[in-house]
């Protein structure tokens, strides 16, 4: 068994710097190219509607709590739910890249869907 094969397997966490915004500069291009022009543009309208501040904001210092605010801060409901499943596609990337440990974003409809489940 080689070693080399096994240490591949090893996420590492990556002490890189990276904002929000760089790492969607970063991301696109390589999934962008994979995706339909409908979920491409899609993506691209999400993006836009996000505040500066959580686009500047650094990918490790990124909690619920800014996320949730920054996606309060826009104005249709709607739009902040695919805003949010955007995020958590995005941030699930970051995981993957090795740039974060674990994605602050949660699913809005999960928690809706544990809401109901749990009445009678």
């Amino acid at each position: 068994m080689s070693c080399g094969a096994e240490l591949d397997e090893i996420p590492v966490v990556s002490s890189r710097k990276i904002t929000l915004e760089q790492w969607f500069d970063e991301w696109s291009p390589k999934h962008f190219r994979t995706l339909s022009a409908t979920t491409t543009e899609g993506y691209r309208y999400c993006w836009l509607a996000l505040p500066d501040e959580l686009k500047n904001a650094l990918l490790d210092k990124l909690t619920r709590e800014t996320i949730q605010q920054s996606l309060d801060s826009i104005g249709k409901p709607s739009m902040q739910g695919h805003a949010g499943a955007f995020l958590t596609t995005i941030l699930k990337g970051a995981v993957k890249a090795g740039l974060i440990h674990k994605s602050p974003c949660f699913s809005r409809q999960t928690a809706k869907k544990k809401l109901f489940a749990s009445y009678p």
